[in-house]
């Protein structure tokens, strides 16, 4: 717009120029005025062309002045994309590589999900092989435990069978010691009616029995026979009971003991004592058989010279009191068999349901029970003394030979063929340690001692 108004401007101040040089040349030439307002119309008329034609040519630059701002615009925004368009060709390259890479990391994850389906169906069919071994070992284990509870309920009628047995024995045993007592009940009052017998035969035979009493040195010799006349007894009682001949089972003849005794007592000639009471003898003695013969015999020896038996009476008391102690020793010596045979029954009986699959199943075993590593440490050294077994690989190892002979020493109680002898008590006594060291034994060993078990190689070691 300012070119246009300073083009108008120029154009104007011409005309004015002209005009008044037109103007000035008409009033000096009045002739000619009309040839210059001829010429000043000619004028004006190029004037205004000139005008026109400026105003064209200023139009023109202004068109050109702008077209080529826009054209500077224009190149400033080409260049701006330019730019853009680069760093998006960058980044389009960047996305390429992106795409590439994770084509490749997809190929990858593909081939990965191709092993993992193989994978996955390769456990499948080895988690169904599994549910059917799992089936198998069920179905085997349940046939076991039908086994182990038939072998429990053929172990329990046994148990109940034996404990009837030994409570038939103890009630057997009771029924004797209360007869027994009855008859030491019965044997004092015999003693006491043959104390009056002695007194009434003394009585009858005065003379003699002075002539007896007189002679200290007799007297004092036959108490002194009495004496050893009852240790005899005493003895030969035990030895009889040592080989079986169990006084104790008859009951009903212990009151002829002290019959036996008065007898001794008036022995000095006092036949009608030995007429009553003989009779009585024989009949016992045809009653009770080879056991109370022997006894009797043993003790029916005559007093010599004819004398009175001074020490009757003690002799007859001490067997009355080693019959008590024989009756006391019975009834303990029974119940330490009893004991002894049930816990022998129950170890056997405890040992003979033992079914051991595999090693690790005895070592389990061997955590849970501590008699059984006492047992093993004793096979393990019956194996070791063994003439027939000598391999390296069978024997204790060095570092372990002196502790694993001296627990089986001990635990055989010196037998070094025989079974266990000792309890676990017995051991935690012996030595604090025993029982882990024998456990660690058997744990070290447990090789030999499977192969022990399976060949059945040792008649004390569970089979």
């Amino acid at each position: 717009m300012e070119g246009d108004r300073s083009v108008n401007e120029i154009a104007i101040q011409h005309v004015r120029s002209v005009s008044d040089a037109a103007i000035q040349e008409a009033t000096c030439d009045s002739d000619g005025v009309l040839e210059a307002f001829a010429e000043i119309a000619m004028k004006k008329q190029k004037v205004e062309t000139t005008k026109k034609m400026e105003l064209k040519r200023c139009s023109g630059e202004v068109k050109s002045t702008k077209s080529k701002e826009r054209m500077v615009e224009m190149e400033k925004s080409l260049q701006h994309y330019k730019r853009k368009w680069l760093e998006m060709s960058v980044e389009l390259e960047k996305k390429k590589m992106e795409c590439v890479e994770v084509q490749g990391k997809l190929v990858d994850v593909e081939s990965r999900k191709v092993v993992a389906d193989d994978e996955f169906k390769k456990y499948k069919r080895l988690r169904r092989k599994k549910d059917e071994r799992a089936q198998e070992t069920i179905t085997y284990l349940e046939g076991k435990i039908k086994m182990i509870e038939k072998d429990l309920e053929h172990g329990k009628s046994k148990a109940e069978d034996e404990t009837e047995y030994w409570r038939k024995k103890f009630c057997d045993l009771e029924s004797r010691v209360l007869k027994m007592e009855n008859g030491n009940s019965t044997s004092e009052k015999i003693e006491s009616e043959v104390r009056g017998v002695q007194s009434e035969v003394t009585d009858n035979d005065k003379n003699q029995c002075d002539k007896s009493t007189t002679d200290e040195p007799n007297a004092e010799t036959s108490g002194g026979r009495n004496a050893s006349h009852v240790a005899e007894l005493q003895t030969e009682k035990k030895l009889l009971n040592g080989h079986g001949i169990d006084i104790n089972k008859y009951p009903e003849a212990e009151p002829a003991l002290p019959e036996h005794s008065a007898l001794n007592i008036s022995s000095c000639g006092g036949k009608k004592v030995e007429e009553g009471k003989g009779a009585d003898w024989e009949e016992r003695k045809s009653q009770h058989g080879t056991s109370f013969q022997i006894h009797l015999e043993m003790n029916k020896k005559p007093s010599v010279n004819g004398v009175s038996d001074s020490g009757g009476e003690t002799v007859g008391q001490s067997l009355l009191e080693d019959s008590n102690t024989c009756t006391s020793d019975s009834k303990n010596s029974s119940g330490d068999v009893m004991d002894k045979s049930a816990i022998k029954y129950r170890t056997r009986d405890k040992y003979k349901l033992i079914n051991w699959e595999i090693e690790a199943d005895m070592i389990s075993s061997f955590d849970e029970d501590a008699e059984l590593c006492m047992r093993a440490v004793c096979a393990l050294f019956r194996l070791q003394r063994s003439e027939e077994n000598v391999s390296a690989d069978w024997l204790f190892h060095y570092s372990d030979a002196l502790r694993g002979s001296t627990l089986a020493e001990f635990l055989m109680d010196g037998d070094r063929r025989g079974d266990l002898k000792k309890t676990v008590e017995e051991l935690d006594v012996f030595d604090g340690k025993a029982r882990e060291d024998c456990k660690r034994l058997a744990k070290s060993y447990s090789k030999q001692l499977f192969r022990i078990y399976q060949n059945k190689e040792d008649p004390f070691f569970p089979s």
